[in-house]
């Protein structure tokens, strides 16, 4: 069905840390963030995960998490790369590359691939992707400021840069708000 159809999808942004201290209790806040979002629109009618579409990176921590949320509610996600795909793979973990492979052959559309190195020039182009795309956006972000450009406090600070709807969640609690 086309989006003339059924209209304009919203985007879900993500942004996170690559170490989550609390896998279990971010996992469920996530999921319910999701499901709060697809359940209710602002005039109280039922919505459904089919108006949303899912954007972010597929870093491991955070990026994977929401994303494997995403599809798990019926949203699909778009995947934007700092770097190629291979290149991205060889920076992956061991433990998590089966995750992020996983994630880009679900993505709705072929990752996009903003540059071909991998240094932080590329990862401030990602938060820029992300923040210019969303129209809520997921933090798993402890709060401290940005060490570089392109981290999760740098998607934080354009996203609010633009009026959009931050929710951020804790990444040792789950606690979110």
């Amino acid at each position: 069905m086309s989006e003339a159809m059924t209209g304009p999808r919203r985007c879900l942004g993500w942004t996170g840390h690559r170490v989550v201290e609390n896998e279990r209790a971010v996992t469920d806040a996530i999921r319910e963030v999701i499901s709060e979002l697809t359940s209710r629109a602002p005039d109280g009618t039922t919505r459904s995960a089919s108006g949303w579409f899912g954007f972010g990176s597929a870093a491991i921590g955070a990026d994977l998490m929401v994303a494997q949320a995403c599809l798990q509610s019926g949203i699909p996600v778009r995947i934007v790369l700092p770097c190629s795909l291979d290149e991205m793979l060889a920076l992956t973990p061991n433990e998590h590359k089966c995750d992020f492979t996983r994630i880009c052959v679900a993505s709705e559309v072929a990752p996009t691939v903003l540059s071909r190195n991998n240094n932080y020039v590329d990862h401030a182009a990602v938060a820029r992707e992300i923040a210019s795309m969303a129209d809520v956006l997921i933090a798993v972000w402890d709060g401290s400021p940005a060490r570089g450009p392109g981290g999760t406090a740098n998607v934080v600070e354009l996203s609010r840069e633009r009026g959009t709807r931050i929710i951020r969640i804790d990444p040792t609690t789950g606690d979110w708000d």
